[in-house]
């Protein structure tokens, strides 16, 4: 082989080995950014509404998230509301706001998703709260009055979803546990279910998995099959209807949590809905 065909191939080869190895350090680089939150800063925009110049800086750097926090207080939802301080695994702390209406009620857990914390999820307890259950809003690590600063988007959040689990099963006492998942929240479940024997899930899908799963599916938890349909849309919203035998003691249930107050009492199981006009970080 002559020397300049081997210059070109070795030059070739470096240029594959350097192009490879940035692309890696750009992968770790956004990988990074998006499980460790930062603790200042705002949030970076969707790519439409950058610069070109500010598109450049995310692709080399990564997204900014700061940590998720919020000012609400526990009043907001209800004024028997109060604050619980859950010890999870390796010394990881998850705060919670627990509304007791009673060890005859159900109970029902919610998870909020990626980038956001459990006051996201205050207008679905609201709801929960007005058709008489009890309920338990949870920030996963990293989130909130929680310990850390990082996510696994669902992958370690699912031991979260396991601790909070056996601690209601011990603590406090209700007849059922119902888990309600937003986003990552619904990640997290879905991970935990082998471990969810005898537990109800109301709610589990990503955000938009309506644009990726178009045909129905089921999941099992315990003995009993929950159905997942495909995704419907509306000018205002999307959401995913699922269908239970035994949950609450009804055959369907119906699409729309937000509309729920406004329709007849015989629709007492609800599906929650992701409504368009809520922001970004609460998705």
């Amino acid at each position: 082989m002559k020397k300049p065909t081997k210059r070109l191939l070795m030059g070739f080869l470096i240029a594959f080995v350097v192009g490879f190895a940035l692309l890696n350090i750009l992968a770790y680089n956004h990988a990074h950014a998006m499980m460790y939150f930062t603790s200042g800063g705002t949030r970076t925009e969707k790519p439409e509404k950058l610069t070109l110049g500010q598109r450049i800086k995310v692709l080399l750097t990564g997204v900014n998230v700061p940590r998720p926090v919020s000012s609400r207080q526990p009043s907001e939802l209800d004024f028997g509301c109060r604050r619980l301080t859950i010890r999870g695994t390796n010394g990881i702390t998850l705060g919670c706001w627990y509304v007791d209406r009673g060890e005859k009620t159900p109970l029902v857990i919610l998870f909020h998703g990626y980038g956001a914390e459990k006051t996201c999820l205050i207008r679905e307890a609201k709801v929960f709260l007005q058709l008489g259950m009890s309920v338990l809003l949870v920030d996963f690590r990293g989130s909130g009055e929680s310990s850390e600063s990082y996510t696994t988007i669902g992958f370690r959040e699912a031991d979260d979803v396991t601790t909070v689990m056996q601690h209601a099963r011990l603590n406090l006492r209700h007849p059922s546990v119902v888990l309600y998942g937003q986003s990552m929240g619904a990640v997290s479940i879905l991970r935990a279910v082998h471990r969810c024997q005898g537990t109800d899930i109301l709610k589990a899908q990503y955000s938009e998995a309506g644009r990726i799963v178009q045909a129905h599916q089921s999941f099992f938890c315990g003995t009993e099959a929950i159905q997942s349909y495909s995704c419907v849309r509306s000018p205002s919203r999307s959401f995913s209807a699922m269908r239970s035998r035994r949950l609450f003691g009804a055959s369907t249930f119906t699409s729309g949590i937000h509309d729920r107050i406004h329709r007849t009492s015989s629709l007492r199981p609800v599906v929650s809905s992701r409504i368009s006009t809520r922001p970004s970080a609460c998705v």
